[in-house]
């Protein structure tokens, strides 16, 4: 195959309107920029492409394993109530349907004496 000079990643459940006009990202052919919007759509050269995704896979699968090694959450500080909104924000196990009503309703006080309640469970 044939190998080009510029790298464009989109998400797949999304439609560009219409062509993709390059002269709006002049720098891409000279420099090392990366043109992006969020997680949508990314844009640069190859050897950007090469440098930023070069060992992506490998990355990924050093990372494969026990969620629990890779980052464990601190049930303590969760108790004490100091992460604020971004209590309903962590990666929690689906352990029972009020653990789970009161993550996706945003009930901290709830959640909080879920987890009191399934914390042998949950570190397990």
């Amino acid at each position: 195959g044939r190998t080009f000079d510029l790298v464009f990643k989109m998400r797949t459940d999304v439609l560009l309107p219409g062509p993709l006009d390059l002269s709006l990202f002049p720098e891409v052919a000279v420099a090392r920029v990366v043109y992006s919007l969020m997680d949508i759509v990314f844009l640069c050269s190859r050897s950007v492409a090469r440098q930023l995704l070069g060992k992506l896979l490998e990355n990924l699968q050093s990372r494969a394993g026990d969620e629990r090694r890779l980052l464990p959450l601190n049930y303590d500080r969760l108790l004490r109530g100091d992460l604020g909104n971004g209590l309903t924000l962590q990666q929690f196990p689906d352990i029972s349907p009020a653990f789970r009503q009161a993550l996706l309703g945003n009930q901290a006080a709830s959640l909080r004496s879920e987890v009191r309640r399934h914390r042998a469970a949950l570190e397990a």
